[in-house]
This record gives C-alpha cells, sequence and structure tokens, in this order.
C-alpha cells in the first residue's frame, strides 16, 4: 500500500507500456539505437496526498508497484557532466514491464520548454548483474566510472496514453509525469500541480537532494 511521509533528508529492446510512442533508429551496431522517449517532467513533494486525490479525480489506471535500484557512473571526460552524459546500470527485482531485470543505458538530455526528453544511444538489457558488470568492465570502463546510486519505490498510473509515476526515493517523495507531446506534457503539470520542476536529467536532483 502507498503510504505518505515528508522527507528524510534536509535539503531535498522493447516498447513497453511506460515508455509509450518510443522512436527507434539503429546505427550499424546491433546493440545500439537512439531511443526517444516520452517527454517527462518531474518534482518533489512533501507527500503524495494531493498527487493521489488528482489521480482518482482523472480516473487514472493503476498499473502497479516498482521496485528499483539505479547505480550512476560518470563521464571520465571531465567536459562532460551528468547533465550531459552518463550510464545507467538499472536494477529491477520487482518488475512490471516487458523487460528483463537489468538493463544497461547511456542516455543524454534534451531540455524542453517545461521538463525533458531522455535520448539513449544505447541500451542492453542482461539476465544478470554480473553479466551487465562484466561488460561495463570489457567496454565503457574507460569512458565512465562509478558515481553513485540510490533506490525507489514506485507506482504507476496512467490517464489515457500519459504515464504518471509516484515515486518515494530513499524518503522523499516525487512525481513524474510523461506524455508524447509537450502539450500533453504542460496539462500534466498543471493537473497535478506541479511547482519547481526539475530542469535536466533527474539523477542530477536526486544526487542533490540525496547529498550522495
Amino acid at each position: 500500500m502507498l503510504e505518505n511521509s515528508s522527507c528524510s533528508r534536509q535539503s531535498r529492446s522493447q516498447v513497453t507500456k511506460n515508455e509509450c510512442f518510443i522512436f527507434v533508429y539503429f546505427n550499424s551496431t546491433s546493440h545500439r539505437a537512439i531511443i526517444l522517449s516520452m517527454l517527462e517532467a518531474r518534482n518533489f513533494v512533501p507527500n503524495l496526498d494531493e498527487a493521489k486525490r488528482a489521480l482518482k479525480e482523472n480516473n487514472a489506471d493503476y498499473k502497479g508497484e516498482y521496485f528499483i535500484k539505479d547505480i550512476i557512473f560518470k563521464s571520465k571526460d571531465s567536459s562532460k557532466t551528468l547533465s550531459d552524459e552518463f550510464l545507467r546500470l538499472r536494477l529491477v527485482p520487482q518488475n512490471i514491464w516487458g523487460e528483463k531485470g537489468v538493463i544497461l543505458a547511456i542516455k543524454n538530455t534534451e531540455l524542453k520548454e517545461v521538463g525533458k526528453n531522455s535520448v539513449i544511444p544505447f541500451k542492453m538489457q542482461f539476465d544478470t548483474e554480473k553479466e551487465a558488470r562484466d561488460y561495463i568492465a570489457a567496454n565503457l570502463a574507460d569512458k565512465f566510472e562509478y558515481d553513485f546510486e540510490f533506490d525507489r519505490t514506485g507506482w504507476q498510473y496512467f490517464i489515457g496514453t500519459q504515464g504518471v509515476d509516484l515515486e518515494d526515493i530513499e524518503g522523499c517523495y516525487s512525481i513524474e509525469v510523461k506524455s508524447e507531446t509537450e502539450e500533453g506534457l504542460k496539462k500534466l503539470v498543471n493537473m497535478f500541480n506541479m511547482k519547481d520542476v526539475i530542469v535536466g536529467p533527474s539523477v542530477v536532483a536526486v544526487k542533490s537532494i540525496l547529498n550522495k
């Protein structure tokens, strides 16, 4: 059951349903593709009560609870920050999607007027964490190094084709909305009264809020 509490910190591939309207452009390397996912906007909130009321009022369709551990690697190129590019090793022990439980991806961020679009030039799925780490050691260790990691529990909803994720990120509550259009994203931001929408990748804000 979804519970609420305030943030405990001081400063606070397959197309799956949570990635509707994905456009994939393959290059010559079999495991590499430019994946443009839904537009996203996220903010942090003291609790999820208001968001749950908005979901009920808009007859949202509940899809399930998930648990994710994200392990973030930063670029070894000192001119690049997490806002430019990062490698993410994602472990999904509680999985509500049609993908494997271990996913490796390089992520770039394209800023929009509201929120962002994630551009994913590389993505691979693995059966085990060891396989993914072995791949990193053999193919990506010269470009990326470990930075930090964090856990989250989430509850996913859909309003039509538009996604809403309510999340508990290590004691901090967050709302992420997703739409295939900028107009749709703005409507979701207004629907959920999202103030102080994060600019840039969520991992940058998470690292700051959690003091990682």
